[in-house]
């Protein structure tokens, strides 16, 4: 159960201040309403608006991921002012940078345009095969010879001998690994090469978060 406490109090709701897990991340669902100070959201998937309106879910999903569309997504409730008394509304106190787990997976909600919010996966896995490929994917790879590299710095340097290993990063991971890549101090008199740190360079920039 996920304990709460009360944050702030308006007339026609109550803002609560939802604990997080041990990792810092706070577990919300589609039953939950989100509050950013005044303005009011909810979350919703594929899955949900698809059995919602009588369509296929797996025909819905295939269709968003061939279509590059949204899976997960955050929208904002529309407000109606009226002079009946109404039951007040529970909310979740979110904010842009917070650490989510929906549906099982791991977030961070950032600022949408036009004052909206939206769901960005937190982590990525970065996987060098052995070769000089290297790929992201959603899960890593697990199974043997794949080890876990625990710094980007290490695994520069598995990348760099090409061995079998894959590190999750985040989005500010990324850009840590990014000025790492680009100080030149950092990498002189050792041994790896231009080639690798351009290579890597080049592929952390291709990421995409949304």
């Amino acid at each position: 159960m996920n304990n709460e406490s009360l944050f702030e109090s308006f007339p026609a709701f109550d803002v609560f201040e939802r604990e997080p897990d041990g990792e810092g991340f706070v577990h919300i669902n589609d039953k939950d309403v989100l509050c950013t100070g005044v303005r009011l959201y909810y979350t919703g998937n594929v899955w949900s608006y698809a059995m919602e309106n009588g369509l296929d879910p797996e025909a819905a999903y295939n269709k968003a991921i061939e279509n590059k569309n949204q899976i997960h997504w955050i929208n904002s409730m529309c407000s109606v002012i009226s002079n009946t008394d109404v039951e007040k509304i529970k909310t979740i106190k979110v904010s842009t940078g917070m650490k989510v787990i929906y549906m099982g997976k791991k977030f961070t909600i950032e600022d949408d345009w036009n004052n909206n919010l939206k769901l960005v996966k937190f982590s990525k896995f970065l996987t060098v095969h052995g070769s000089d490929e290297c790929s992201w994917s959603e899960k890593p790879t697990k199974r043997p010879p794949y080890v876990k590299c625990e710094s980007f710095e290490e695994f520069v340097s598995a990348y760099h001998v090409r061995e079998f290993a894959w590190i999750e990063l985040t989005p500010e991971s990324v850009k840590s690994g990014l000025s790492l890549l680009e100080d030149g101090h950092f990498w002189q008199g050792g041994n790896i090469s231009q080639e690798t740190l351009e290579d890597l360079h080049a592929l952390l920039n291709e990421v995409e978060w949304n």
